[in-house]
């Protein structure tokens, strides 16, 4: 069933039923009680079809996701060659003195948790709905009450990433009250962490290159990335989740 379009949302529309009602009336003498419902239905046709004529919102929003994912996909690919990049830098460097093991411990556990967000998005992929749902205010509301919450308890290190978190549910909840899917939300914030993520290994691979033997306050600021770095990842879980 074709559903009927208000003309008056449409000035071509409303153009085409005046042009009609003129013409039956002042040339072809038709009386206007009678030109007038063939008037009105010339405009809402016009004005159906201009209605069809318009994209989809919600198809161009899935199409806007489907960009995003491809390009996050990449760069998530791009992402785990670095990281196993700088394992193997790391390993060369760090691995001279035995004062840097612990550091390159933690350093190789965090990357290789990096290494493992590639098949996160194809599961995000699959995960998201082909339709776009509104962004639940309420439930954005919620989250974010229990994020700051977190924020207030976390330990200097974990502060960071539970501040990331809030930022990012900050911006679900802007994009939420502009009636934005929540399909595109999430990937945008994705899309974030990522670079977030790409930003912290191309600075743990500034520091180790120019680490110093025994240079405790580096290999302390190093430890911090690492940790950001985990950080990341687990935020990562909870926003595509």
């Amino acid at each position: 069933m074709i559903k009927l379009t208000n003309p008056l949302n449409y000035p071509l529309a409303i153009l085409a039923g005046g042009i009609v009602l003129v013409a039956g009336v002042r040339i072809m003498k038709i009386p206007s009680f009678l030109i007038l419902p063939s008037a009105a239905l010339v405009s809402t046709a016009a004005a159906t079809y201009f209605k069809s004529q318009e994209p989809d919102p919600e198809k161009l929003a899935q199409k806007e996701v489907e960009r995003e994912l491809l390009q996050i996909k990449s760069s998530s690919l791009d992402l785990a060659v670095t990281a196993k990049a700088l394992q193997q830098e790391a390993g060369n460097l760090l691995s001279r003195d035995s004062e840097n093991m612990d550091l390159l411990i933690s350093l190789q556990e965090a990357c290789y948790t990096i290494s493992e967000i590639p098949p996160k998005i194809d599961e995000l992929q699959r995960q998201l709905p082909k339709t776009n749902s509104v962004l639940s205010i309420a439930t954005l509301e919620e989250n974010l009450r229990s994020a700051r919450n977190l924020l207030a308890s976390s330990d200097r290190i974990a502060k960071e990433g539970a501040r990331e978190l809030v930022r990012s549910l900050e911006r679900n909840l802007e994009l939420a009250k502009t009636g934005s899917s929540a399909n595109l939300a999430k990937v945008l914030n994705v899309r974030k962490m990522i670079n977030d993520v790409a930003g912290v290994l191309q600075e743990i691979q500034n520091k180790i290159r120019y680490l110093k033997r025994g240079d405790g306050e580096q290999i302390k600021e190093i430890e911090a990335l690492c940790d950001r770095l985990k950080s990341l990842r687990d935020n990562f879980d909870i926003l595509i989740n």
